[in-house]
């Protein structure tokens, strides 16, 4: 899988990238493939990509809250896949709207993810995450910041989130593999209503935690 990306990168003569693993289950002659099996077809893409700038990460996202909702109860809400719709139309709604990122709720209505991220609040310097039965997929970068808080001696809470977190979170924040920690500073609903997060700045905790995780990032990518 290594070379494979290593190999992916310099044919592209790429530097920065954004590199996706694609892994099937092997060639199949008919749906629902249920015959598939054997070698894993496995696809390599790489893209280039930009980081936000520090100047964004200052700012923080504008997250609105998507009318498409993750439905808790289905097996392909927890599984990384190339099915992508939901989080698409999401995205789009609210990227109509002005904004950074969607949030969508799960079919209780209760917060499960963004439209391609994790997300977190910060509470009396606690972290409270949506929990892996609320719908969500189990984000790398999710479970890496949940490591990096218990380090740092900042306690994680995981599980059900109701949507009145918004207004008493002293701080809130996104994660996934490109933008790593991204703070969030405003939250939209449907009606366009906007509920400002620590004053509209990055709280202390975020930072904390933004900081531990680019010095991690740093230190096993110069291996």
């Amino acid at each position: 899988m290594e070379k494979a990306c290593l190999d992916t990168l310099k044919a592209n003569e790429l530097q920065d990238a954004r590199v996706r693993l694609t892994v099937t289950n092997g060639d199949g002659a008919a749906l629902p493939w249920v015959e598939a099996g054997g070698a894993p077809n496995i696809v390599v893409t790489a893209v280039p990509y930009t980081p936000f700038t520090a100047q964004k990460y200052d700012e923080g996202f504008k997250v609105g809250i998507a009318s498409v909702r993750r439905s808790r109860q289905s097996v392909v809400s927890s599984m990384k896949s190339i099915n992508y719709l939901l989080n698409v139309m999401a995205r789009m709604e609210t990227a109509g709207r002005g904004l950074d990122e969607a949030l969508l709720l799960n079919d209780d209505g209760f917060i499960a993810e963004g439209g391609g991220s994790n997300i977190f609040f910060v509470k009396d310097s606690k972290l409270v995450t949506p929990g892996l039965n609320s719908g969500i997929i189990p984000g790398v970068t999710r479970e890496v910041v949940i490591e990096l808080a218990d380090s740092l001696g900042i306690i994680v809470s995981e599980g059900t989130v109701g949507i009145g977190v918004i207004r008493k979170c002293d701080e809130a924040f996104m994660t996934n593999a490109l933008i790593e920690i991204m703070p969030v500073t405003a939250f939209s609903d449907e009606s366009g209503q906007v509920v400002t997060i620590g004053g509209g700045k990055p709280g202390a905790v975020t930072r904390k935690l933004m900081e531990a995780y680019r010095e991690k990032v740093e230190s096993e990518t110069a291996k």
